[in-house]
């Protein structure tokens, strides 16, 4: 169990530390994590609603390590302001499909070595 937790810490590690290719701006965060919150009170089918209440959560944990609160409501306003109703879907699919990646990124790296070797008996 121990090793299970020292596998998904290196991993979210490697990802936390791993120099972005095309980094997102907290304008595009906010904007993600906007979508994400519409799609997340709106959506009837339980598994859109659960991957769109994932997307909020991850949107808002990027954003809360690099604005204070004060930024992320300014930042809120601005973006709600520019983002017409027709630009949702297209934005939720982009955002939802970043969290899927980083999440088969996340499995790829846990998957390590197997299980640990049974405990030995006294």
């Amino acid at each position: 169990m121990a090793q299970k937790f020292v596998t998904i810490g290196a991993a979210l590690a490697a990802v936390a530390f791993a120099a972005p290719v095309a980094a997102q701006s907290v304008d595009e965060d906010v904007r993600c994590l906007l979508a994400a919150n519409v799609f997340a009170r709106a959506e009837k089918d339980p598994a859109r609603r659960q991957l769109s209440i994932a997307t909020s959560v991850f949107y808002l944990g990027r954003l809360d390590a690099r604005v204070s609160n004060e930024q992320l409501k300014t930042a809120v306003q601005a973006q709600a302001k520019t983002m017409p109703a027709s630009s949702l879907g297209p934005t939720m699919t982009k955002c939802a499909k970043r969290l899927t990646d980083k999440g088969l990124a996340m499995r790829d790296f846990s998957a390590g070595p197997g299980a640990p070797p049974a405990p030995k008996k006294k």
